[in-house]
């Protein structure tokens, strides 16, 4: 039997089972296939699909059920290229593709400051602005995690305290934090770095992982242990968690004259009980990122040629004999990982060198086997080249360029690319990628300096006196 003589009742079922991007193709293919794959019901079933899987924050199933096709489509286009009023005015030809299947849709004209469609607003107790507080919404858009000295989780539509860390004492404080939001969102693995400064002026330090139960208010600790730091360390600066791993990146600095020297990172499986810690380094200073299936590695270049990207399995990494059942860090070189695949980042463009690295890596809302990659390499002077490409994973690991370009401030985390730049005390400027100059402005009374993006909706969550969630279509 052929495909086009399927009854359409059994295609539509068919179609709303795989994902998106395999849907848009097929739309290519003949009048039939491009009604068919433009069926509300379709995309309804796909977009609550995305929505069990953490990608969509600003809407629940019941209104995902009750939007019209050109919505739901215009809703999966925000995810891959950001919310409307922050795009340049030319579009991709993936762009191209969702304005076909959605009916009517018209562009929005930019504007130079841009207001929220909608906000939320929770109201945490004693907010400590001389800290530096940072929040985050949580994959979904039902949670909030709030680092206001505690580590707190709020439920953002009603307003409320959800939990509260336990720190060993009251003079501890929350130093990065990072979540890993299960399937159906209501279960979250969490990873706590703590620090407090003793007498001596020495920080004593420690990592946390813990299991929330988000609609019960309660957690379990998976794995709790001191942080090693010695006298040139200057503290974790960033942690992250994916499945049963997650690492510890901790800034190191030549004791002799304080200048930067690299950053040791600690990997720990919180499902092992016997050797649970693997400490990573190289002589070339790198940052890394988790998948489900892939550690990716964003190295300094060895001869001024250019950085490196490189993907290791972790079913290698897992399997080595370098597991310990105490953290030691630097204790094995990254290089020594058999490498799936690598790039050398090449641009006409290098920094000056001390350098500094950022590294993202989101998984796509389109293709569940395709991840993109967001890599920037500057210096100490703000100036860098952001580079983009996608990681195919089935059947091989495949890294492909998308773009490289001069970037004038830091990558903000988000799927499509944008950076948000602080240019005062109350606005923060929006960049597209590849774009020099900003698309867009923000407001952002009495904010802290942290403002979060979140991946794939493009909401801003930043703290004053309250914390507020910006919506923006």
């Amino acid at each position: 039997m052929r495909l086009d003589e399927i009854p359409e009742d059994i295609l539509r079922i068919m179609l709303a089972c795989v994902n998106i991007y395999t849907v848009l193709s097929i739309s290519r293919t003949n009048r039939f296939f491009h009604s068919l794959s433009g069926d509300r019901l379709v995309w309804v079933a796909l977009v609550q699909s995305l929505h069990r899987r953490g990608f969509v924050n600003t809407e629940t199933p019941l209104s995902i059920s009750q939007m019209t096709q050109p919505a739901l489509v215009d809703l999966v286009k925000r995810m891959v290229l950001g919310p409307k009023c922050w795009r340049p005015p030319k579009h991709s030809s993936l762009s191209k593709s969702f304005s076909k299947l959605a009916l009517g849709g018209q562009s929005s004209t930019q504007k130079n400051v841009v207001e929220p469609s909608s906000q939320h607003v929770i109201h945490p107790d004693n907010v400590n602005l001389s800290k530096i507080n940072e929040a985050r919404l949580l994959s979904g858009g039902k949670y909030i995690l709030l680092s206001n000295k505690v580590l707190e989780c709020w439920n953002l539509e009603e307003d409320r305290l959800v939990w509260a860390h336990e720190p060993p004492s009251t003079d501890w404080s929350v130093g990065a934090f990072a979540a890993d939001v299960l399937h159906g969102g209501e279960e979250a693995n969490v990873i706590l770095y703590l620090f407090h400064w003793m007498l001596d002026g020495r920080a004593e330090s420690q990592v946390e992982i813990l299991k929330l139960e988000l609609c019960q208010g309660s957690s379990t600790t998976l794995l709790c242990q001191a942080y090693p730091m010695s006298a040139e360390s200057y503290g974790v600066e960033r942690v992250g968690i994916c499945g049963s791993l997650a690492y510890a990146s901790v800034s190191r600095f030549h004791p002799a004259d304080g200048s930067y020297a690299r950053t040791a990172h600690t990997l720990y499986d919180w499902d092992s009980t016997s050797k649970p810690y693997l400490g990573l380094n190289s002589n070339r200073p790198f940052v890394i990122a988790l998948t489900a299936q892939h550690l990716v590695a964003f190295l300094d270049p060895p001869n001024h040629d250019g950085p490196e990207l490189r993907v290791i399995s972790l079913a290698g990494i897992r399997g080595s004999g370098y597991w310990s059942s105490a953290i030691e860090p630097n204790s094995v070189d990254i290089t020594q990982f058999p490498t799936v695949t690598s790039t050398n980042i090449t641009s006409g463009i290098t920094p000056s060198p001390p350098w500094l690295r950022t590294l993202y890596v989101h998984q796509s809302p389109l293709d569940e086997d395709v991840y993109r990659i967001w890599a920037r390499w500057s210096g100490f002077d703000g100036k860098g080249v952001l580079s983009g490409y996608h990681m195919f994973v089935s059947p091989d690991v495949v890294l492909r360029p998308r773009i490289e370009f001069e970037s004038p401030t830091d990558v903000s985390g988000s799927y499509a690319g944008h950076a948000l730049k602080r240019a005062d005390e109350e606005r923060y400027l929006v960049y597209a990628p590849g774009k020099n100059k900003p698309v867009a402005s923000l407001d952002l009374p009495g904010g802290t300096p942290l403002a979060h993006v979140s991946p794939y909706s493009g909401c801003v969550t930043y703290t004053e006196q309250v914390v507020r969630v910006l919506s923006f279509t």
